[in-house]
């Protein structure tokens, strides 16, 4: 008896081997990189294996898409400036927004600032004072500060009351001398 060797057929991405009872057989070749995040193939026409990473994007840009163990995750993303004096959010276009803290307390006699070690708001009051002895400084929460014109009447009839600039309050006695003796 003489034995010939077979030759199988050679299929890209098949294993092809001869089998005593049947013949040649063929088995697909299991293409597999080990990472569960991607798509392990064997492409017919070059008969190599292949991987491709999975696609997790959501197409949100407020998520960070990522894959673990072969499931894809969508993290939405931090925003955080480590700035106490401000507020972060994300916006719809996935960019983070960094908004200064608002502490307008709606009183114009005070000035509103945010403590940077704190991240509170703090309010002190304005100084209205003009330098000027001759008004009266006020402040009005809705106005903000007032200078008026102060009042030096000294209620005396017999003084003339007058203010002077950069002085204040004068009250001059009224010479009531008519020189006859």
């Amino acid at each position: 008896c003489q034995y010939a060797t077979i030759e199988c057929e050679y299929h890209n991405c098949f294993h092809s081997f001869c089998d005593k009872s049947i013949g040649c057989d063929w088995s697909r070749i299991i293409c597999d990189d080990d990472d569960d995040c991607t798509d392990d193939h064997c492409n017919e026409d070059t008969g190599l294996c292949e991987s491709q990473v999975i696609d997790c994007d959501d197409y949100d840009p407020k998520t960070i898409d990522l894959c673990s163990n072969g499931d894809c995750h969508h993290v939405i993303k931090e925003c955080d400036d480590d700035y106490l004096c401000t507020v972060n959010y994300l916006r719809d276009d996935g960019e983070c927004a960094y908004d200064p803290v608002d502490c307008d307390d709606d009183n114009l006699c005070t000035d509103d600032v945010c403590n940077e070690l704190t991240g509170d708001c703090v309010y002190t009051d304005v100084s209205c004072d003009d330098y000027e002895p001759c008004t009266t400084d006020t402040c009005c929460p809705f106005k903000g500060c007032k200078h008026a014109e102060r009042n030096c009447d000294d209620g005396n009839m017999c003084t003339v009351d007058d203010c002077v600039e950069g002085i204040g309050c004068s009250n001059t006695y009224i010479d009531c001398d008519d020189d006859d003796a």
